[in-house]
């Protein structure tokens, strides 16, 4: 719920900072409590009450327009192995004893964003092949945030929803690279 509530105050600045018309990037979406805590149930059947919880207080928090999804969503992909070797190569903030519960939770959380976006208006989301330098990452994110400019989301606007039947199939293995 403290991650939740952080998550909120993340929202209302990003709302209060987008009020100027330019884009607030995050390096994380508000909705990470939730398919971190639902990964983990997916794993640890003792902890099935906490999703429920969770869902339950982010659609409260949205009702009041305190919680929210972001308007445009960039999914950096890499395989588990160089995600792995990333990992390693920084113990400080990926210590070693929690490693293997974060791969089980990235694979899990990769999944759902993929489906959840799958059928989207390409304006809403950008899947990037994480193995690129860096210069052509950005060099396709300038270009997607200059061409996209959808209609803000907001806490009661569009809700993200089932993909419709029939929509854009994304990836589910490790993007060809390019660049």
């Amino acid at each position: 719920m403290r991650l939740l509530a952080e998550e909120g105050r993340r929202f209302a600045e990003a709302l209060r900072r987008s009020r100027g018309g330019r884009p607030v990037l995050l390096d994380t979406g508000f909705a990470g409590p939730l398919t971190y805590a639902a990964a983990l149930a997916r794993n640890d059947p003792s902890l099935a009450a906490v999703p429920p919880l969770l869902r339950a207080a982010a659609l409260d928090a949205r009702r009041r327009g305190r919680w929210g999804m972001a308007d445009r969503v960039v999914y950096l992909d890499v395989p588990e192995r160089i995600a792995r070797d990333r990992a390693r190569r920084s113990p400080r903030t990926h210590p070693a004893a929690l490693r293997r519960r974060h791969a089980e939770v990235a694979r899990w959380e990769r999944e759902f964003w993929i489906d959840l976006f799958d059928g989207a208006p390409p304006e809403r989301f950008l899947l990037l092949d994480g193995r690129r330098r860096p210069t052509a990452l950005l060099a396709d994110l300038d270009r997607w945030l200059a061409a996209s400019r959808p209609r803000p989301i907001g806490p009661a606007a569009d809700r993200i929803r089932p993909a419709p039947t029939g929509g854009r199939r994304l990836p589910r293995r490790d993007p060809t690279p390019r660049g």
